[in-house]
């Protein structure tokens, strides 16, 4: 049953995120001005213990920003945290307070939609639950 539902919802995130397939980094501020802004802040992310996000999903969220919402338990402080880095995953910096161990347990994390108007397509593999954390919260704490 749980992987019947996994499915739906991935389904559900594709038709969501319908057209995207390239990653690109959004450079745009901020507008929620514009009502095309909230249109176009949809991602859906994974979670999935392992090297690879293949496989059917561990977990699975959507987030909306400008107005923040979606699955995601933690909306608001997930948007304002892509908000600090104008939705590049790749600029996310780790929390250096944050002393992980040396254990190598992978989790691979991947974000797929739209970051105001701009298509994205990130994945990424961390060593272990810690180093997510230390790395993307609130993003992927879900």
């Amino acid at each position: 049953m749980r992987q019947v539902m996994f499915k739906i919802l991935i389904v559900v995130a594709a038709i969501m995120v319908s057209g995207v397939g390239v990653s690109a980094p959004a450079t745009e501020r901020r507008n929620t001005d514009s009502p095309s802004a909230a249109a176009n802040s949809k991602l859906f992310l994974t979670t999935k213990a392992g090297e690879t996000a293949k496989a059917i999903p561990d977990a699975a969220v959507t987030l909306t920003c400008d107005p923040d919402n979606g699955s995601h338990p933690h909306a608001t402080k997930a948007c304002n945290r892509l908000r600090e880095v104008d939705g590049d995953f790749t600029k996310l910096d780790r929390d250096t307070d944050i002393m992980c161990p040396a254990l190598w347990a992978p989790i691979t994390v991947t974000a797929h939609g739209t970051w105001q108007g701009h298509p994205i397509d990130w994945q990424r593999t961390y060593s272990n639950a810690c180093e997510l954390r230390a790395s993307t919260y609130p993003i992927f704490a879900f």
